[in-house]
């Protein structure tokens, strides 16, 4: 076969594998420590994720702590924005499920490391968000990051920058 029609083909097959890579699931984007994932489900633990019926970020991200060492219970829930202001979460920190570890709130596609960090330090706080749904947060699985912050906020409204991603 001539050498130019192989130059073409071969071309393809990179880019076929790329794409499968890119787009296989694997959340590679977020660069903070995680854990090895190592803990049996005595020791993991626990948080309550309430989402909506039909959210599949939501599943990707309680996966992903799962992967992380945390048991996720996960319940569907028709009244998400009563829980969100029960928990005193503004529009502007909102994203698409709200969690609770430890009487502190998760709000978002938060990574596993600054849940550690959050319940490590027990900062005097409602809790921590990543507002939206950034691309290549954790659950956000996209070939590419967008970057975002990981906010800690307080019953008042008051907010601050708990992380940079």
């Amino acid at each position: 076969m001539n050498k130019i029609i192989w130059v073409p083909v071969i071309l393809l097959v990179v880019g076929v594998v790329f794409w499968m890579y890119q787009t296989s699931g694997d959340d590679v984007s977020v660069s903070a420590p995680e854990n090895s994932g190592q803990s049996s489900d005595k020791e993991k633990v626990e948080i309550v994720m309430n989402r909506g019926e039909y959210c599949q970020c939501c599943v990707k991200w309680a996966d992903y702590l799962e992967e992380n060492g945390f048991r996720v219970i996960d319940r569907t829930v028709d009244n998400l924005l009563d829980i969100k202001s029960e928990n005193h979460v503004s529009s502007d920190l909102a994203s698409c499920h709200t969690a609770i570890i430890d009487g502190y709130v998760v709000e978002g596609h938060v990574p596993s490391a600054e849940i550690y960090r959050m319940i490590s330090e027990q900062p005097d706080a409602a809790g921590i968000a990543v507002p939206g749904m950034p691309w290549g947060s954790p659950g956000m699985d996209s070939y590419s990051s967008d970057p975002y912050d990981v906010i800690l906020f307080d019953e008042n409204g008051n907010q601050s920058v708990f992380a940079r991603y």
